[in-house]
């Protein structure tokens, strides 16, 4: 329930799409160059939400086809993610003295990587692929989610 437990974190799980979709919009972007910095994810397990350093790129512009690639690349602060989670299963109570002390919880961490073409006259993405891998000691989990317009 802790999914639905704010505004943040209902629109992160229900709008996929549409965020990966406008992802790339309202920024003025030059061939080469990297815009990073800091955002906030929302927090699905209904804490504050989780620092995410950002990098966003134009990697190529076909001219020749009308379409450039846009690039991302977010990753989530991995002791909040971390702390988040071992709260999360702590609350639950369901592991009882089976969950290890913090000390000795895994790390925790999520990388999201997006890259998209998008249509020169109109700003409409042709192809989209986003690929989010969570990662927790060897356990790894890859999601991939992909827009494409024919």
């Amino acid at each position: 329930m802790n999914v639905y437990s704010s505004k943040a974190s209902i629109e992160a799980n229900a709008i996929k799409d549409a965020l990966q979709f406008y992802k790339f919009h309202g920024v003025k972007y030059k061939l080469g160059e990297s815009l990073t910095g800091q955002v906030e994810t929302a927090n699905n397990y209904g804490g504050k939400p989780f620092e995410t350093n950002v990098q966003y790129s134009l990697d190529d512009i076909n001219e020749t086809d009308g379409n450039s690639i846009l690039r991302s690349n977010e990753v989530i602060n991995s002791k909040e993610l971390t702390d988040a989670t071992y709260n999360y299963l702590k609350q639950l109570g369901t592991f009882g003295d089976k969950l290890p002390a913090r000390n000795n919880f895994p790390s925790i961490s999520n990388e999201t990587n997006t890259a998209s073409r998008i249509h020169g006259e109109t700003g409409w993405i042709i192809y989209s692929i986003e690929t989010k891998k969570i990662t927790a000691e060897e356990i790894i989990n890859i999601e991939e989610r992909i827009i494409e317009i024919k």
